[in-house]
């Protein structure tokens, strides 16, 4: 059997690598699966599309700066770009034929996982769109794992994920928690014989844990930028760039009295690094102990962000596969409120004592990261929840697990 898996495989948020190579490697655990290889659902060809300092955008020409804002201000404006994007590089001339070529060329298309089923202004609803319509013409399966939904759709975006959803070569869709399953049963209650529940496909990975004894006592903080916590809640305490730095600066201040030697670093996107870069500047000017915070560089690859998380004694992130490498590596993270995918996650992962709310105190965030660093991962809840995505990933291809 050869398996072709596509997702966000060389997005810059390397959370979605992170989850391509464990999709690789649950495969080639199979003796069926001969060979694997991928597909990134944007169309980018490797690592480091996105140019260093993409976060700052003070040199944009006028009609860029009209296009970034219409493109994040206006819904319609930048669906229509996505739609005029995938038309261009999946549904026109040698384009299209290279991908049929492609798809054909094996016996399984895996799609997956993160969140890929979600109407961002119809960049994924047309290219999943496009992609399984390929997949039927030329007679290949498709599976759908690990995939998180979204809370909201256009009427168009749920136009586009119906078609393809309902298609015959849609052979199951594996939700990565039970909210998820949910939603798209709500969403296309027609679906509900295809969906199953599943896990995150990141759990699976293996060969990442290291002794929390051998660990320097040192915190990462994983710095996000406020713009993706606009978009899901814009009433968030930290929706705003100046209260999200202002809170990544207090929380620095506050670890460092308490003699904590604290990491700065990003799951790789510029955007993210860009103010990861700005919270370290103006702490260093403000703080007595400057040699305690250091900035990381961004990560370029999944590996290099595998190896920073390894490194730390416990983390504070909002990043979804930053909780979920910690907790691979057997590194307890505080994971911060702001999407309900990191809460389902900390629930069915055993962690409901570490998911924090950001309109708690500092010292109360604080205290949970003096908690952490006593703590450890339970390698009990880490076997069965690595057993159950590989157990899941045998079913979806039909085969057993090795």
């Amino acid at each position: 059997m050869k398996v072709l898996i596509c997702g966000e495989c060389f997005s810059s948020n390397l959370g979605d690598g992170v989850i391509s190579e464990a999709l690789q490697q649950l495969a080639a655990k199979f003796p069926e699966v001969e060979s694997v290889d991928v597909l990134d659902l944007s169309g980018r060809r490797g690592f480091g599309a996105e140019a260093a300092g993409a976060g700052d955008r003070s040199g944009d020409g006028l009609l860029r700066a009209a296009h970034r804002v219409l493109f994040a201000r206006s819904y319609w404006y930048a669906a229509g770009i996505n739609w005029l994007a995938t038309q261009w590089a999946m549904r026109t001339g040698r384009r299209k034929a290279h991908l049929r070529t492609r798809v054909a060329a094996y016996d399984h298309l895996v799609i997956g996982g993160g969140q890929l089923l979600r109407d961002n202004r119809l960049h994924f609803p047309t290219r999943i769109g496009a992609l399984v319509a390929i997949a039927e013409d030329v007679n290949t399966p498709v599976s759908f794992f690990s995939v998180g939904v979204g809370k909201r759709w256009s009427a168009l975006g749920r136009r586009y994920f119906a078609s393809a959803l309902s298609s015959d070569s849609v052979t199951s869709i594996f939700c990565r928690d039970q909210m998820s399953a949910d939603r798209l049963i709500s969403m296309l209650p027609r679906l509900t014989g295809k969906i199953r529940v599943t896990v995150d496909a990141a759990l699976s990975l293996r060969g990442a844990e290291r002794d929390p004894s051998e660990r320097p006592h040192r915190i990462g903080l994983c710095i996000m930028e406020s713009r993706p916590i606009r978009w899901t809640d814009n009433k968030h305490p930290l929706a705003s760039p100046r209260a999200n730095e202002r809170f990544w600066q207090e929380l620095c201040a506050g670890l460092i009295s308490r003699g904590v030697a604290v990491s700065l670093f990003t799951t790789g996107p510029s955007s993210d690094q860009y103010v990861a870069e700005k919270v370290w500047q103006n702490c260093r000017q403000q703080m007595r102990f400057p040699g305690q915070l250091e900035l990381l560089p961004r990560p370029l690859r999944p590996k290099g962000l595998r190896e920073y998380v390894r490194s730390f004694r416990a983390m504070v992130t909002f990043r979804l596969h930053a909780n979920i490498l910690g907790f691979v590596a057997g590194v307890p993270s505080i994971a911060l409120a702001w999407d309900e995918k990191v809460k389902e996650f900390m629930e069915y992962s055993g962690q409901n004592e570490r998911y924090m709310d950001v309109a708690d105190s500092i010292d109360v965030i604080i205290q949970g990261v003096e908690r952490s660093l006593k703590s450890n991962i339970d390698p009990d809840i880490r076997a069965t929840l690595a057993a159950r995505v590989e157990e899941d990933f045998g079913a979806l291809l039909g085969v057993a697990e090795s």
